[in-house]
């Protein structure tokens, strides 16, 4: 689902190189996100009934589960044909495929299930299911432990036919969950029937209740549900669709800081949920207004408009991981403020997906709400500093303050220290290991050559007022 706090929108929120606390922050402790829980949807199946389409959508079902069987006298009313497919897709309802021509004919082991399949395929392909939809077989009875090598063999010889990926079985919870854990089947329909109250969450739908009315039409059907966002539905998707599944970063409920001149590198995951696959025209591209020059366009986009674009190709009901970076500008186009970056999808020179009759995302639904803020100044130039400075000056005190041994040679330690800066390794704590690791915190290794940290110039400070007071000292001696 698409979020976006206090207005149900997901923005695509650029989140960020976060704040940073005395330049601690790391740049790549991302927030992994998720998508919402799956949205479950009610549908129905029947036989030989034939409630209305408009009314089922009226009705609040939104997918039938239908029939494929031999065709002969007593099994033909119960078969789905183009037409009736047709005309439930046209009043907004999918359709679900399902064989069943014998109750128990899972218990013919291989070759039933081969034979089944190519013709379930058959019917399916001709009332118009794409050919990468599934199939759910029937295992109509209570089967038991000691079917289940029968039941498993019926679903290799129907993989064999159509691949394991297209291969649902529907029955209830023991066979359901004996074929997902020996990795028979990729779908399941599971019904309350034989079940004991027990649900095997891997089931993409369930049966709820028998012999329901529906559409003004009593007794005519089976209530179901799905449990999941792909559960072998086909027919009323959009051509271009796009679902978020996950992203790099945290959603954009609050602005996120940049500096001048930083990058971002980031991705978001989608899942395809229109009919047609996705090649490398399918892109994110700007929004509000559509193809508007970025201000955060990385040399890495495809255009200032256009961040990324699929590789390969994504089938429906795939995902595809889109990789891109926000750059933040810098110099005099690095204006410090918050700035609103929306964001579509698209295929290129052929729709939005946003546009009418498409599956979306809408053009404001992908936001990146980013703060601007100045960039670090550039270090000082320490070798001509004052405090530096000074240091030469005490060095000239040895030409009139003569210690003679009394004390400590002052003025070296501080010419050197002015230099070079003390050592820090010495002092404590292994900040003097230019290239080394901090110990602990966010120290800062080693200053470099040239420069004063704040430790250096506490010393020379400390030691700039040792050699003062031994002047004073010599001059009323």
């Amino acid at each position: 689902m698409w979020n976006r706090i206090g207005s149900f929108k997901l923005p695509v929120a650029v989140v960020a190189l976060a704040a940073w606390i005395g330049g601690c922050a790391n740049p790549n402790d991302f927030v992994d996100e998720s998508s919402a829980a799956v949205t479950v949807r009610n549908g129905v199946d029947y036989s030989f009934a034939r409630p209305s389409p408009s009314g089922l959508h009226a009705g609040g079902y939104t997918f039938a589960a239908r029939y494929y069987s031999y065709d002969n006298s007593g099994t033909h009313g119960k078969i789905l044909f183009a037409g009736e497919a047709n005309a439930l897709i046209a009043a907004g309802v999918d359709v679900v495929s399902n064989w069943e021509y014998g109750a128990t004919d899972a218990l013919g082991g291989f070759s039933s299930g081969a034979a089944d399949a190519k013709e379930a395929n058959t019917q399916a392909a001709a009332a118009g299911a794409p050919a990468s939809r599934p199939i759910y077989f029937s295992v109509d009875f209570d089967a038991t432990p000691g079917d289940q090598t029968a039941i498993n063999a019926y679903m290799d010889g129907a993989a064999s036919v159509i691949g394991l990926g297209r291969v649902g079985a529907y029955g209830g919870y023991y066979v359901v969950k004996r074929l997902f854990d020996a990795g028979k089947i990729k779908f399941g329909w599971q019904t309350y029937a034989w079940s004991g109250g027990q649900w095997d969450p891997r089931a993409q739908l369930r049966q709820v209740q028998n012999g329901i009315t529906a559409a003004g039409d009593a007794n005519c059907c089976d209530e179901d549900q799905s449990q999941a966002d792909d559960f072998g539905q086909w027919g009323h998707a959009a051509p271009w669709g796009a679902k978020f599944v996950s992203q790099s970063f945290p959603y954009a409920s609050t602005a996120i800081t940049l500096k001048c001149g930083e990058s971002l590198p980031a991705n978001i995951v989608l899942r395809n949920v229109g009919s047609k696959s996705w090649d490398t025209n399918t892109r994110l591209g700007t929004t509000q207004p559509r193809d508007r020059a970025s201000l955060f366009a990385a040399s890495t986009w495809l255009a200032p408009n256009r961040l990324s674009h699929v590789t390969g190709t994504v089938a429906p009901n795939a995902t595809f991981q889109f990789d891109f970076t926000f750059q933040a500008p810098s110099g005099a186009k690095c204006v410090p403020g918050t700035h609103h970056e929306y964001f579509g999808v698209l295929e290129e020179a052929v729709a939005w997906f946003s546009d009418s009759g498409e599956g979306g995302p809408a053009d404001d639904q992908l936001e990146a709400l980013i703060t601007l803020v100045p960039g670090n100044p550039p270090p000082p130039d320490m070798a001509h500093h004052p405090v530096t400075d000074l240091g030469h000056g005490v060095a000239d005190l040895g030409d009139t303050a003569d210690l003679a041994g009394d004390a400590p040679d002052l003025t070296s330690a501080a010419s050197d220290a002015a230099t070079t800066g003390p050592d820090l390794g010495a002092i404590g704590g292994g900040g003097g290991n230019p290239g080394g690791p901090t110990q602990g915190g966010c120290g800062v290794a080693g200053a470099p050559h040239g420069t004063l940290s704040f430790a250096s110039l506490a010393l020379l400070l400390l030691l700039l007022a040792a050699a003062a007071a031994a002047r004073r000292h010599v001059g009323r001696g």
